[in-house]
């Protein structure tokens, strides 16, 4: 049986909650520090991160202290994608990853990264499959990757699905949030800004309970952050589990900003659309999910399960 604990102190920060008459919109950057709200996006140079920020900030949304499943893990995966070899605009197959993602930014670095998507259901014939979705910082070539978003575990005969939300800086160990609750249908925003070269702070809100948790996460022994590449994701947890069935998944509002430094000044915005596009294969190439660009994102849809 699983137990919930409180993270560790030295890869955590508590925030407090904030007042009701709390306005986002108008705070300061200390202010929204304090109370696990991320940055506020540049309007100019990243409309469409500030556009999601809004529409999640702006509503008061009350922030909850993660409590986390003691025993619980998302699989892990052995290892990370290769670097994909191209830059711009094309299509390449990933065995586990599906989505898009930037294997560079245009100058500088990523700082910034989020999107917005609707928890679709997931099905399976058995309880040996599972789904990640996710927003992510490095990865893509780099030993270590920052993430939030959501696993669908699927588990026992029949199998029952539970939908969490989670986050990892991995290779550390992910970490499961058992008071954030999450069902197929909810509208979730997820967020991750650098805010030194050993901290980033994610955030995931969801929108039809209107309750959002932020975490500081440092990374694993031996890495730091380094802003190489931004990713939206679907997943097979651990990289081997059978993908269950999603059907369609569409991120949108998915964007991710460069800067010239962490804390520097914000040079741009980058959307999900026009990244590198990319399919789930297995190792006879057939098609497990494959993604194409939306108007503010990127979709992706499920063909098969291994």
């Amino acid at each position: 049986m699983t137990r919930e604990r409180k993270y560790s102190n030295d890869r955590s920060r508590v925030f407090q909650q904030r007042p009701d008459t709390f306005d986002a919109i108008a705070a300061s950057a200390d202010e929204l520090r304090r109370f696990g709200i991320p940055p506020r996006p540049d309007a100019r140079t990243s409309p469409k991160l500030y556009e999601l920020w809004e529409k999640a900030f702006s509503k008061r949304p009350r922030l909850v202290e993660p409590e986390y499943l003691e025993g619980l893990e998302v699989p892990r995966r052995q290892q990370l994608p290769t670097h994909p070899g191209v830059t711009t605009f094309s299509r390449v197959t990933a065995p586990f990853w599906c989505g898009s993602g930037y294997t560079r930014p245009p100058s500088g670095l990523f700082t910034y990264v989020g999107a917005l998507w609707v928890v679709p259901s997931a099905t399976a014939a058995d309880a040996n499959h599972g789904l990640l979705s996710w927003v992510g910082i490095d990865g893509w070539g780099t030993n270590a990757v920052l993430q939030i978003g959501t696993w669908h575990r699927l588990a026992g005969d029949p199998p029952a699905l539970t939908v969490y939300g989670w986050c990892e800086w991995f290779p550390a160990p992910s970490v499961v949030v058992s008071n954030f609750p999450v069902s197929p249908g909810d509208a979730l925003a997820a967020f991750i800004s650098a805010t030194s070269a050993t901290e980033g702070l994610v955030t995931l809100h969801n929108f039809n309970t209107n309750v959002h948790f932020s975490q500081a996460l440092t990374p694993p022994a031996g890495d730091q952050f380094e802003g190489k590449t931004a990713e939206w994701i679907v997943e097979k947890p651990g990289g081997t589990t059978p993908i269950a069935n999603f059907g369609e998944t569409a991120m949108v509002l998915a964007a991710a900003t460069y800067s010239d430094a962490i804390g520097g000044a914000k040079l741009g915005e980058v959307s999900a659309k026009e990244a590198i596009m990319i399919d789930m294969a297995n190792a006879q190439k057939q098609t497990l999910a494959a993604a194409q660009p939306n108007a503010t994102g990127v979709t992706m849809t499920y063909f098969k399960d291994q």
